[in-house]
């Protein structure tokens, strides 16, 4: 499972080398967990970003796992309230919906 963990960061961190720029866009999320990578070329407020959405929280790696949490105080060492370039959040929707950025 780590090896798969790892793979996938890895394409996330390639896809977002070729990234320079960000651009308006959308993703269908279903519900559970989805890894996405957001096309953001600077920090980028979550609260912002997934409001509409019922987010249960997202989690991403940087050296640790940190989380957002809808709703929560997301500061702190093991929280983030900003999506950052070249990282991959996996998302857990309590329902379907879109993300636009």
């Amino acid at each position: 499972m780590r090896k798969l963990i790892q793979f996938f960061y890895s394409i996330v961190f390639l896809f977002g080398l070729f990234m320079t720029t960000s651009f308006a866009g959308s993703r269908a999320l279903t519900s559970g967990w989805n890894l996405v990578s957001l096309p953001v070329s600077g920090s980028t407020d979550v609260a912002n970003t997934i409001s509409g959405l019922n987010v249960g929280k997202i989690w991403t790696y940087d050296g640790a796992w940190l989380k957002h949490v809808p709703g929560e105080t997301n500061t702190g060492n093991t929280r983030f309230a900003n999506f950052e370039p070249n990282r991959g959040y996996w998302f857990f929707m309590n329902d379907t919906g879109t993300l636009n950025w």
